[in-house]
């Protein structure tokens, strides 16, 4: 597919650049350009130069645009399905009208930042910014090199005001200001500097504070892929809307007056140590390339599909050929994951079985487990990621994993037991029941089909992550299937009836 991402202005945030260069990495089979038509202070890098926007908008499948629809009218372009993303002031000051010409077109609204989605709901859906986090570590070890922060040196407060009335800037040198009179600190005020050298200026920060009244942006997010803890705030229906979404706030909360309290919490080393950990891993579930990369390509298939032309197929083994090049190393073992475990193990022990079959054994999480447990059963996992793979069969044995995906899957009837564990939620609606009917072919006539997924009340086909749906499993599994319900995800086990 061919998407050009562009802004009449100044590429707002370093989005359409970063975005362009996520693509190029993570769907290095798209045809992925960005422009924007004028710059500011901040020199954000250029992708594609203005003169030649107008070439590849005409030859493009989806137009990505930004702030309003004046590219084209600037371009003098010809009309192609579009993405309109909303951003902070200009939506703000020009809701109404923003929204006018959005449903006037047909676009397909996006909102920046979780306050402007509540803000027109039924309109827009919210996107997150997307980062290579590995590029922004890199920076901040070479900023930091071997230096190890000692006792005698001052906290370092950074802050990157763009706009210092909405970014409570007043307020925040009052505190640290405050806060220099209890123990020793050093300001990091950044403004009016270009993007490069202001992250290296914010990569040597103890502590960064973003603003309280809008939640967390483009800062906090390179502050927290550099692990570095973040203060922010928002107003209550945002908070909601976060926990609602993330099931945590990843910043220190504060408002106005709060502020030097929050400086205080964060005067302790391992506080900092906790937040700064808390706030990588969130930038890392939620607003890391691949994660942004997968939701943006889902959007434009609805948009080519909504406005004109034919859709790209999403393919579950073709993603997981990718993503499972980093899919280890990027896992964080949660306390959920020892819940499911638990309750998975003891399903498994309802009814006997001699044999089992794994479908995505991934790097062999469930796999060791199952071996440990159920020692005397025959198992066998098939993977589609030769890393994964590899990984696995370094655990369970080098003749027990093997390549694959279930749409590869010939064999049929074979096993007591057929597990997909975090495997369905991994395919699109339109391919899930063809993925159901594939896993009860496996099994043995009076075996057993368990899966594992996500169960939350949330509405059918609605993406959950970069790569994940949920399903309405009532009408997707057989009537007496059972549920075993674990936090927000649940064990579902349907019964192979014998033949005859």
């Amino acid at each position: 597919m061919r998407v050009l991402n562009a802004s009449h202005v100044a590429d707002t945030g370093g989005n359409g650049f970063r975005t362009a260069r996520a693509f190029a990495r993570h769907r290095p089979g798209w045809h992925y350009r960005s422009t924007a038509r004028t710059g500011n202070w901040l020199a954000y890098p250029v992708d594609l130069p203005w003169e030649l926007a107008l070439a590849e908008w005409r030859l493009a499948d989806v137009v990505h645009v930004r702030d309003g629809f004046q590219a084209e009218a600037l371009l003098g372009a010809p009309r192609r399905p579009t993405v309109i993303h909303q951003h902070g002031t200009q939506f703000r000051l020009h809701r109404d009208r923003l929204l006018r010409e959005q449903r006037a077109r047909g676009a397909i609204g996006l909102a920046a930042t979780l306050d402007l989605y509540l803000m027109a709901p039924d309109d827009l859906d919210w996107m997150p910014a997307l980062y290579e986090l590995g590029e922004l570590e890199a920076i901040r070890d070479e900023v930091r090199g071997a230096r190890v922060i000692m006792s005698e040196r001052p906290l370092v407060i950074g802050h990157a005001p763009t706009n210092r009335a909405v970014k409570s800037t007043a307020a925040f040198l009052t505190a640290v200001e405050r806060l220099g009179r209890e123990l020793p600190v050093r300001l990091e005020l950044i403004e009016r500097v270009p993007w490069a050298e202001c992250l290296r200026r914010k990569a040597d920060v103890d502590v960064y504070f973003d603003q309280v009244a809008l939640g967390y942006g483009n800062n906090a997010l390179e502050a927290w892929a550099m692990g570095i803890p973040v203060i922010a705030g928002a107003a209550p229906a945002t908070l909601d809307e976060m926990v609602r979404r993330f099931d945590e706030l990843p910043f220190v909360l504060a408002d106005e007056g709060s502020i030097l309290s929050a400086l205080r919490r964060l005067a302790d080393p391992l506080a900092r140590a906790r937040w700064g950990s808390r706030g990588r891993a969130f930038v890392e579930r939620f607003h890391s390339a691949e994660v942004g990369v997968e939701l943006l390509a889902r959007v434009y298939a609805r948009a080519v599909q909504q406005q004109g032309g034919t859709p790209m197929p999403f393919d579950p083994a073709a993603y997981w050929l990718e993503r499972g090049k980093t899919y280890e190393r990027r896992f964080r073992r949660r306390p959920a994951h020892a819940e499911q475990e638990a309750a998975l193990l003891e399903v498994l022990a309802d009814k006997p079985f001699a044999t089992i079959l794994e479908v995505g054994v991934g790097f062999g999480r469930i796999g060791v487990l199952v071996r440990e447990r159920f020692p005397a059963t025959v198992y066998i996992g098939i993977e589609p990621s030769p890393e994964l793979a590899a990984s696995a069969r370094a655990k369970l044995g080098a003749g027990l994993v093997l390549p694959g995906s279930l749409e590869d899957s010939t064999a049929e009837g074979g096993f007591d037991v057929v597990l997909a564990a975090e495997v369905l939620m991994h395919y699109p609606p339109e391919l899930v029941a063809g993925a159901i009917a594939k896993l009860r072919a496996l099994a043995a006539p009076g075996g057993r089909v368990i899966t594992v997924d996500w169960a939350e009340p949330l509405p059918e086909g609605t993406p959950i992550a970069g790569h994940n749906w949920l399903h309405d499993w009532r009408k997707l599994l057989p009537v007496g299937t059972k549920k075993r319900v674990v936090g927000r995800q649940a064990i579902y086990t349907q019964a192979i009836r014998k033949r005859g």
